[in-house]
């Protein structure tokens, strides 16, 4: 992966970081006025997902070529951001309900709490048919998908025979359809990394593929074909079913855009080079951006709900939405810099419990 494409990359995460937060934080009790580009919370997941396939094949054939490299290198990425959200959400859930208890209708719960902190931490939330809401933070469910596609790909590059073939069944089988339903999209990213074919795109062809994404893009948020397949779908498996699927349901139309994303980042890589002068300039800028994404994505929900009743503002105003957002972002920064900043210690830390076991083990 060249400079330029990792830059890319890294500004796609925080664009996307950014759509996720926006339509989380179009609230009306917050602010009246909808929110411009307020709809693509869903899809910017979408983006992760095939962007994370492409980084994690990326990193098993260049940096983490052994299982206790890319184990504790997930494990210190992960649980650097994770554990502190779920230790954090619900005590600002508890503040914010004192505060002002109306931001909450609907946005948390707090029944078996005990089974949703376990959950959690194992990412249990999404196998199967089961769907456990981490009090309010609602984006946790996309990392309860992305925890055992890194679990899966893992098995498939680091285990050979009839071992693999064990291993990944037992997987499969444990996660459920839910989970599996979105696997495709990850691969995608993997498959755009795998492929040589794709590797030698003439440039005039990546101009042409990064510019049809774009288009394509157009045409499929125009003519609202998402809504369109997502009516399909619900119609062929029916209402119950289609409910039961909660953040998968949407499949079909995530498979199209997926297809968009897949365009666009073959289309990029040909043609990266030529981005060299312009990303120059703000490759420092970006680099920083985006080593908060993981903080932003994880924290950022039950953040506006608390600080939206603390200030407890006019929605009427844009004021109210902008302090809010303000104290947000804040906070954000902040807690990265002791969380997803830090995820060099989880790496020692388990690292030497590994190490020790050895030790003691002989």
């Amino acid at each position: 992966m060249n400079k330029e494409l990792s830059v890319y990359f890294d500004l796609i995460r925080f664009i996307a970081c950014l759509a996720v937060l926006i339509y989380h934080s179009n609230m009306r009790n917050i602010i009246i006025e909808p929110i411009a580009l307020s709809n693509y919370g869903h899809s910017a997941v979408i983006v992760f997902f095939v962007l994370s396939g492409y980084v994690i094949s990326y990193i098993t054939n260049k940096k983490e070529d052994s299982l206790l490299l890319y184990s504790t290198s997930r494990f210190a990425r992960i649980y650097s951001v994770a554990l502190p959200a779920l230790i954090i959400t619900p005590f600002l859930d508890i503040l914010g309900e004192s505060l002002n208890n109306t931001f909450y209708i609907g946005k948390t719960t707090h029944d078996y709490w005990y089974l949703r902190i376990l959950a959690g931490l194992f990412f249990l939330n999404e196998i199967w048919f089961i769907s456990i809401m981490e009090f309010s933070n609602v984006p946790y469910w996309s990392l309860c998908y992305e925890v055992w596609y890194y679990v899966i790909y893992g098995a498939f590059v680091f285990t050979r025979g009839r071992k693999r073939i064990l291993i990944l069944t037992c997987l499969l089988l444990f996660v459920g359809p839910k989970i599996l339903l979105l696997f495709p999209i990850w691969c995608l990213g993997v498959f755009i990394y795998k492929n040589k074919l794709l590797k030698s795109l003439p440039e005039i062809c990546g101009w042409i593929a990064f510019a049809a994404s774009f288009f394509l893009f157009f045409i499929f948020d125009y003519f609202k074909i998402a809504d369109n397949f997502n009516s399909f779908t619900e119609s062929i498996i029916g209402p119950e079913w289609y409910k039961q699927l909660t953040f998968s349901k949407f499949f079909l139309s995530d498979y199209i855009f997926s297809s968009i994303i897949f365009i666009n980042f073959i289309g990029f890589r040909a043609i990266s080079h030529r981005f060299g002068v312009v990303f120059n300039f703000f490759t420092s800028t970006i680099r920083i951006m985006a080593n908060h994404t993981f903080a932003l994505y994880l924290f950022h929900q039950p953040l506006i709900l608390v600080f939206a009743a603390a200030i407890s503002g006019n929605p009427r105003s844009s004021q109210f939405y902008l302090e809010t957002m303000f104290c947000v972002g804040i906070s954000i920064y902040l807690l990265a810099k002791i969380s997803e900043n830090k995820k060099h210690l989880y790496k020692k830390i388990a690292l030497y419990f590994i190490h020790k076991k050895y030790l003691r083990n002989g």
